[in-house]
């Protein structure tokens, strides 16, 4: 399992996750091996969101990376001038 740690950061972020809840949030969590897909806002900083991205597996993350919905979230990314951080983490499953 692959758990992504999203952080955007900048003046339009709730634009953008407003954007991405009215057209693309769905489509991801029905991408194969989409597991969770959601923002969680900052209670310090307003101007900050987290993205947790749960992929079962690293093949799914990495068709999602190369996905026309992934092509359409770098360019709201770009439109919303927003910078981002990400934390990558890797659970094993134990046999």
């Amino acid at each position: 399992m692959i758990v992504l740690n999203v952080f955007y950061s900048g003046e339009y972020v709730k634009d953008y996750v407003m954007e991405m809840e009215n057209s693309l949030v769905d489509k991801v969590k029905e991408e194969e091996g989409n597991i969770t897909y959601d923002f969680y806002q900052s209670v310090s900083n307003p101007n900050e969101v987290l993205l947790v991205e749960i992929w079962s597996n690293q093949e799914t993350m990495n068709q999602h990376q190369i996905s026309d919905n992934m092509i359409k979230i770098k360019e709201l990314k770009q439109k919303y001038q927003l910078n981002t951080r990400i934390e990558k983490y890797i659970k094993e499953e134990r046999q």
